[in-house]
């Protein structure tokens, strides 16, 4: 049970946080495609980049801890160090910030080597398999149904990275290789953007853990 807002305005807050992120993924996507079409150079696409992702990360990483008041600094980390969903945000967030820094370093000839361009394309994919496994809360119709959107979009996120990944490998010899990764993200903005908490989210303190536990128990009796 989260011990700052009530069920309302977690929804909110969850649906905004999607809208931003999503937002913030189809600006990225809208440079990348203008690279890709020579109308943006590689370094000056990568400046961008970096700047939205450590914007991403850099708003909510410090939200999560000082929304609630310098006073319940230590009350905040608690809860997003004990609560499952919550932690993975904050990892999420500090991926982001991490992901943000090499590309911009990157970009600024701070950090050679094409290894460093590798930092955004594995961040995805940890997000994605951070998403495939995200604890909900809520009723069990809502936790279900948020469970298997969360899965797919890990899923597209993973998708995303792994061809982000193949671009940064073969991009000198196959240049319609760069369209592949952006279709995926197309996806997962779209997913992101249009995205709405099921009804029922958070209205009950019932992980999916003990949703499957009073499956099993249903099944035994």
């Amino acid at each position: 049970m989260n011990p700052f807002h009530t069920p309302a305005e977690m929804v909110e807050f969850s649906n905004l946080a999607h809208w931003f992120i999503g937002g913030l993924l189809g600006i990225i996507l809208v440079i990348a495609f203008l690279q890709a079409l020579n109308y943006l150079k590689y370094k000056t696409a990568q400046q961008l980049w970096s700047i939205l992702i450590l914007i991403a990360g850099g708003f909510l990483v410090p939200y999560m801890l000082l929304h609630h008041g310098l006073d319940r600094v230590d009350e905040t980390w608690q809860f997003l160090m004990t609560d499952p969903q919550q932690r993975q945000h904050f990892i999420i967030g500090i991926l982001l910030i991490l992901a943000g820094i090499s590309e911009l370093f990157s970009a600024l000839n701070v950090l050679k080597g094409r290894i460093w361009q590798f930092m955004f394309p594995a961040v995805l994919v940890i997000i994605g398999i951070l998403f495939m496994i995200h604890n909900q809360h809520g009723t069990a119709e809502a936790i279900h149904e948020s469970v298997i959107f969360h899965r797919y979009l890990g899923t597209t996120l993973i998708l995303s990275g792994v061809a982000k990944a193949a671009e940064v490998v073969w991009r000198d010899r196959y240049k319609k290789i760069v369209y592949v990764w952006m279709f995926f993200m197309l996806i997962t903005t779209v997913m992101l953007v249009t995205y709405r908490e099921p009804d029922g989210a958070y209205n009950a303190d019932y992980s999916e853990t003990q949703q499957h536990e009073s499956i099993q128990k249903g099944h035994h009796e």
